[in-house]
């Protein structure tokens, strides 16, 4: 089975059981194809405070790896990038024994130009997912912006999880690019579409339940 190394600080873990759960739940159904390797940075600060809860909630066909960074807090932000890339080395180069063909990078910023840096350095082509406040917010600053674009035009591929998005990466100058709208991933066992007026009737009837 091919081989794929997910780049992303968004991803759960025992202590943050809800952080990034819809990068989790998209990996849980790409598992199903591919063997995934996950590497989701910790920031030192919490690596070290709850080093016993920083494992995976679940196993499926996903190897998690949780290597520790850090960053300068508000200052020296256009590092970010490079300081994530070289906390994380170490963890990219163990998956590589496994001949990973792709990597996929969620985050534009700073966790897409990490993996930018390593997976050029180690010649694997990479696709980016951006997610909305990497685009909306942190484009905002010049500096970081420079490197968004950098990030978004040295990916293979471009995944917005809404259509506003891709057009925002467009118009921030990313040259062209296989653009794709892939909504984030959620548990289809526990949302799915029903007909309105039963969706509100067993909602309402689940309040009245649980508060009356």
């Amino acid at each position: 089975m091919k081989n794929i190394i997910c780049y992303t600080s968004l991803y759960p873990n025992l202590y943050e059981k809800t952080k990034g759960i819809f990068v989790w739940e998209l990996c849980k159904a790409i598992s199903k194809y591919y063997k995934l390797n996950i590497i989701a940075p910790i920031h030192f600060i919490k690596y070290i405070r709850y080093f016993n809860q920083i494992k995976p909630i679940n196993e499926y066909n996903i190897s998690v790896y949780y290597p520790y960074f850090f960053v300068f807090p508000k200052i020296l932000k256009k590092l970010d990038g490079k300081l994530l890339a070289l906390f994380t080395q170490n963890s990219f180069k163990q998956i590589l024994k496994y001949k990973p063909f792709l990597v996929h990078a969620h985050y534009a910023y700073p966790d897409g130009y990490a993996a930018m840096l390593l997976s050029r350095k180690y010649n694997i082509p990479y696709i980016l997912t951006i997610h909305g406040s990497d685009i909306n917010i942190l484009a905002k600053d010049s500096k970081r912006r420079k490197l968004i674009i950098k990030t978004l035009n040295e990916a293979f591929a471009i995944v917005g999880v809404s259509k506003d998005l891709i057009k925002k990466a467009k118009k921030l100058g990313v040259k062209d690019k296989n653009f794709y709208h892939i909504p984030n991933g959620v548990d289809v066992n526990k949302f799915f579409f029903k007909p309105k007026n039963i969706a509100k009737n067993e909602l309402n009837k689940d309040y009245k339940n649980k508060f009356y």
